[in-house]
Formats: C-alpha cells, structure tokens, sequence
C-alpha cells in the first residue's frame, strides 16, 4: 500500500515537473517574444511564411497548458498533449540537425553560427526526450476510468484523481510570483546579454567579410555609390530597387554583397537585436570610409571633391577605428545617452568587434558631412564622422 501511494505520487510529481517547465519555456518565450522569433528564422526547413505563425503561436499554446494544468481542467488530456507536442519538436529539432544545409559559401561567420545551432538542438532534443519520458510516467497516475479501489484510495489519500485544492493554488501562485520577481533582473540581463553576444558576432562577421572584400578588390572597402551623381539606383534582391544620396549608403552597404559575400540564408544576420529590419540594416557603414581623410579636418576640407573610396593601407589604427557600429547603439533613450551605463557596440577594422562605453569614444568632426547634395548628416556623430576619418583614432586610449 504505502510503496503503491509512493509511486502515484512520484508518478505525479513527475507529471508537474513536465507541464511547469512547458508553461515556464512559455512564459519566458512570451516575455521575450521578438529573441525567439529570431531562434525561429534560423530554421531553415521552415517555411518564410510560417515563421510569425510559430514564433506567436508555440509560446501561447505553452501557456495555455501550464494554465490548463494548474486550474485542474481534464489532466490526462493536457499530459497527453504534451507529451505529443514535445514529441513534434523534438521531430523538428532531429529534422534540422539531419537534413538542413551547412553554408555553400565561404563567408566568415556562417559556418560558425550554423554548428551553433546544431549543437543547441541536440541539447533540446536531450531535454524533450527526457520530459516525454517523465510525461509517460507521470501518466500513469491518470487513468482513463480508475477501478474502485483506486477511486477510494484517491479520495482517502488526496492522490492523484483530484485536482488541485484552493490552498494548493494559493501557493503555486504566490511561490510562482516570488520566483518570477526573483528572476526577473536577472532574466532582463541574461537577455541584454545574449543580445549583445548576438550583435558583436554579427559585426564580426560582416567587418571579416568587408575586409574579405577589400582583399579581392585592389584593397578598397566597399564603395557602391557615386559621388558624382544625383542619385545611385541600389538594388535588393527580394525588395526591388532604390534611389540613395552618396552618405545614404551607409545603410544600405550589404545590399551588393548579396549573393557574391552573403547568400540570401544570411539576411537575418543583418538585423540587430534591437532593429529586425534586414533591408535597411541597423549596423551602419562609417562614413569615415567614403572620403579622403582631409575632408574630415575643418583645415583641409573643400568639399565633394574629395569623396572617394578608401583603402585598407590607408587606415591608420586598424584596431581602433570603427567600420561598422550598432545604430540603436549610436541613438539609445536620452536619459541614458552619454551615461555611465551606454555603450557602443563596434566593429573594427581588425576583424574584432567589442562594446565601448560612451565616454571612451572620441568626439566627432562637428560639420559631420557637410551640407552638400549627397550629404546624409550635417552634424558629427561619434564613429560616424572622426577628425582625420580613417587616419583617426575612434578609441581614446
């Protein structure tokens, strides 16, 4: 009898332990519902227009089964549906591992990200295996029809049959509460450091892949528009053509490099954690490197004239000098811009990529690009526009 009561009750610890995590992966999901949209665009398998349907809708049915678990509504049900979805992911998850394609180009970072991903699914798949695993034990305590000896032994003993009572309720709900404000900051952190990690990799890969380019073409950096025109059409491979001013290419820089560099699998890579625009990409082109260096000196500067391309010998401070810097990063709220805690997250020239607080950054040229047609900003921005452009230094050291 009492190894009997043991075992249902393991049976149904068993039971909670898989529809708390399925609600909790749900609720952390929903708190941070635009990073597993991004988990969810990396599935290559997927279909495109499948991505916003999933990234909303596994995250909802998650909740609603923890909530369905907890308020006691048909508990065989809710286990066996479970049980079936994390069946269905883990089948998705072994999909992708097996049958997805590696990067067919060369590009820097790809291959990297993609062996990332598959080692994370194989993680998942561990744990799905082992919550089905619990789930089918835990079944055990929820009969389809209990005999009478178990019925009476349900009722006596408060075991599984029954579902919650109101003090039960009161307690999750208070310990959830607590657990949830505990976590909290921490969750705010882990997650702005994820993000972080996810845009310095981005910023690494594309500076490797612009200095990629420049060792194919005569050393030069990526130069796509032209000074001496009105306009430059640029074309995206998916959204059609566009009309750009000289500087105004600053945010459009990849669009080129598709499908040469970054095939079209990359094009998540150039959405930020805080912009998931991917056709005017959140990391910026410094302008430093569409002009000469004395356009960039109030002493030196004669105008439109001196708008070329720049090489890779002409930078002076590789490791210093930004080439790519985080947009949101350059423009965070007022309260925090210039504070102790902003930071700008930058890719150099080296190939590295590092987050720079404000105050080590130094000023910018104050005219930034001038007020000519072609120009994008009249005033400096830190990174942006640097005393003496690429022979200056963007780091104070």
């Amino acid at each position: 009898m009492f190894l009997t009561i043991t075992s249902a009750r393991a049976s149904r610890a068993a039971a909670h332990i898989v529809l708390l995590v399925v609600g909790g992966a749900g609720l952390l999901k929903t708190l941070d519902l635009a990073a597993f949209a991004d988990d969810v665009r990396t599935w290559e398998l997927l279909p495109r227009s499948m991505i916003a349907p999933v990234a909303i809708g596994v995250p909802l049915v998650e909740l609603g089964l923890g909530a369905a678990w907890l308020a006691g509504v048909s508990r065989r049900g809710v286990l066996n549906f479970t049980i079936a979805l994390l069946g269905t992911f883990t089948l998705v998850f072994l999909a992708h591992v097996l049958f997805a394609e590696s990067p067919r180009c060369g590009c820097f970072g790809l291959q990297q990200q993609f062996d990332q991903h598959a080692s994370a699914a194989w993680l998942v798949i561990g744990r799905n295996c082992l919550l089905v695993v619990l789930g089918g034990f835990g079944m055990q305590s929820f009969p389809r029809r209990p005999t009478p000896e178990v019925y009476v032994r349900q009722r006596v003993h408060g075991a599984v049959g029954a579902g919650f009572t109101l003090l039960e309720i009161l307690v999750v709900v208070v310990l959830l509460s607590l657990l949830i404000g505990l976590s909290m900051p921490w969750l705010h952190a882990t997650i702005q450091a994820a993000r972080s990690q996810t845009d310095l990799a981005n910023l690494r890969t594309h500076v490797q892949i612009m200095d990629l380019y420049a060792g194919e073409y005569a050393d030069q950096f990526p130069y796509t528009t032209s000074p001496r025109a009105t306009y430059t059409v640029r074309r995206h491979p998916i959204y059609g053509a566009r009309r750009v001013v000289y500087f105004e290419g600053q945010n459009t820089w990849h669009w080129p490099l598709i499908g040469s560099f970054y095939t079209s699998a990359a094009s998540g890579s150039f959405a930020s954690s805080s912009s998931k625009d991917t056709v005017f990409t959140d990391y910026l082109y410094s302008s430093n490197f569409l002009a000469d260096a004395r356009f960039w000196n109030e002493y030196t500067r004669t105008g439109p004239d001196q708008w070329r391309s720049t090489r890779l010998s002409d930078v002076a401070w590789p490791s210093d000098k930004g080439l790519l810097v985080q947009r949101s990063s350059l423009f965070p709220a007022l309260e925090a811009q210039g504070g102790p805690t902003h930071v700008l997250r930058i890719g150099f020239v080296d190939g590295s990529a590092r987050m720079i607080p404000y105050q080590q950054i130094t000023d910018p040229y104050a005219n930034g690009e001038g007020n000519w047609w072609g120009s994008w900003w009249s005033h400096g921005v830190r990174i942006m526009h640097t005393v003496d452009g690429v022979r200056g230094r963007d780091v104070m050291r």
